[in-house]
């Protein structure tokens, strides 16, 4: 009888309102946390969206940065710049948006249609491995407009000094870029 009566007892312990808070609480803490990443995710795009890039960067087209009149044609863009960023850990690519109905190609399907770069004679960096490019609908609105698509710099690929092509998806080039820190 005694056993029946501390099993009983356990039982009602482990049904205590002590025992579902700390239930509760180790649902709470993941959800919680997962709720802080976002509206951390939500902050960052707001202060980027808010970022209006009313005209082209700053300094935004360097001596010797070719252009193409065909991407500028079929995309709708003009690259002005390839720098690299982050004691060399980023690669920040700027361009100008010359027609935004075109330009609408180069803002969708994620990284599908983002540039690939190649260095000359050497490694490339594939769009996959872009970590930002931020716009909104409103943003490629208008022209004149200047944007950044932000790549890791994998195993140093890129550096400063040196040239790279631009390669687009449907194969188009922008050869000898210049790389600039």
């Amino acid at each position: 009888m005694t056993m029946t009566i501390a099993s009983n007892l356990g039982a009602a312990v482990n049904k205590s309102p002590v025992s579902r808070g700390r239930r509760a609480l180790r649902l709470a803490a993941p959800l919680t946390l997962a709720g802080v990443v976002a509206l951390g995710t939500i902050g960052v795009r707001a202060m980027v969206a808010g970022d209006t890039h009313t005209t082209a960067h700053p300094a935004t087209t360097v001596a010797g940065m070719p252009t193409s009149s065909k991407i500028e044609q079929t995309w709708g863009v003009r690259f002005t710049n390839v720098r690299v960023l982050a004691s060399r850990g980023l690669i920040d690519v700027r361009y100008q948006v010359i027609d935004p109905n075109k330009a609408t190609r180069l803002h969708s399907d994620g990284v599908k249609n983002l540039p690939r770069l190649r260095v000359d004679g050497g490694a490339t960096v594939n769009a996959d491995s872009a970590m930002f490019h931020f716009h909104t609908i409103a943003d490629t609105a208008s022209a004149g407009r200047g944007f950044d698509i932000l790549y890791g710099n994998t195993h140093g690929a890129l550096r400063p000094g040196g040239e790279i092509t631009l390669l687009l998806a449907d194969g188009e080039k922008l050869e000898h870029v210049p790389v600039t820190d």
